[in-house]
């Protein structure tokens, strides 16, 4: 059963921005210790000046730093998939 007494109130407004935006530096604090989001971020960071010099429209810049990001929201989806199933692992043999 649920003890629904301990839950803090839902923030709202500016708070609600407030902290999700920290929930948010701790989730790229943790990705970072992950060397392949921590290697990808450092290509992206060399790669994206080349998304203005080789898009010859706004579109084709847009597509291109959107892919770079679509690389390292993957690798921070994965990292989050990875630390669950470890813990899902390390939990299941310590109870048995």
């Amino acid at each position: 059963m649920n003890d629904h007494t301990s839950v803090e109130p839902k923030r709202q407004g500016l708070s609600r921005v407030w902290h999700a935006f920290f929930y948010s530096l701790e989730g790229l604090r943790a990705g970072w210790l992950e060397p392949a989001f921590r290697q990808e971020a450092i290509l992206a960071i060399l790669i994206l000046p080349g998304a203005w010099w080789l898009g010859q429209s706004w579109v084709e810049v847009v597509l291109l730093v959107g892919v770079v990001v679509a690389v390292l929201v993957v690798e921070l989806l994965n990292t989050a998939v990875e630390y669950q199933c470890s813990s899902q692992c390390a939990r299941r043999a310590s109870s048995v």
